[in-house]
């Protein structure tokens, strides 16, 4: 023979008043606040418009909600955008890595020239671009055969001796 154990329900909320306070507590304005310093806010797609509840940190605005609710959104034109957005901040991730402080270390006229060229690419308003700046140093940002940015580094080193 089994025994089942039943969970007992939960206390039943009894007054007018406490079912209030718990409705005013679900539905503050489109404002709730959550765990870690987070408030429970909404954001529409740019694209389609579509309404998402999300949590965002306290100090975020709406275009910020936004721009989250259109990272999530399940649309076409939210998804290419995403997919171009985060292409673009990896391209610019790489460039840093390889021409900013931890690599080559290019002035910053260089590395914004870079990150524009990246901008371009990701916009796919050109292929891809070399550029020699200088110092045996090459540049070149594409798109490779999966679609994603290349951001590739060449450098030359050339040594020559006369005896």
């Amino acid at each position: 023979m089994i025994k089942s154990r039943a969970k007992s329900p939960e206390k039943p909320i009894n007054t007018k008043s406490e079912r209030r306070s718990k409705n005013a507590d679900r539905n503050a304005g489109g404002i709730k606040e959550a765990g870690g310093g987070t408030v429970a806010r909404q954001g529409a797609c740019k694209f389609c418009g579509q309404i998402a509840t999300i949590e965002a940190g306290k100090s975020w605005t709406e275009s910020d909600c936004d721009e989250l609710a259109t990272e999530l959104c399940g649309c076409e034109d939210a998804y290419y955008y995403t997919m171009k957005k985060r292409r673009r901040e990896k391209a610019i991730k790489a460039i840093e890595e390889q021409f900013g402080e931890k690599g080559e270390k290019c002035t910053g006229n260089i590395l914004s020239m870079l990150v524009a060229m990246a901008d371009m690419v990701a916009e796919e308003e050109i292929q891809s671009v070399t550029v020699d700046i200088g110092r045996g140093l090459k540049a070149k940002i594409g798109i490779n055969a999966k679609g994603k940015i290349k951001v590739e580094k060449t450098k030359t080193e050339k040594e020559t001796k006369e005896a």
